[in-house]
């Protein structure tokens, strides 16, 4: 099983209007830790600058 499928069956508990999909919010904070990253700051600079590697596993459409 892929990290990206284990995914699948979580339940977004967020707000609806909420623009990052979970999938993609748990996908780059997971990576970016893994990384090295240990503040949210951190995690948002680590995935700006990955976007192009994690739009292969999952659209990150809104950045």
């Amino acid at each position: 099983m892929s990290l990206v499928a284990a995914f699948d069956d979580l339940n977004d508990p967020r707000a609806r209007q909420c623009p990052y999909r979970l999938d993609e919010l748990l996908l780059a904070a997971i990576c970016a830790v893994i990384s090295g990253a240990e503040s949210w700051t951190t995690v948002v600079e680590w995935s700006e600058t990955k976007l192009d590697w994690l739009r292969q596993h999952l659209p990150f459409a809104n950045g």
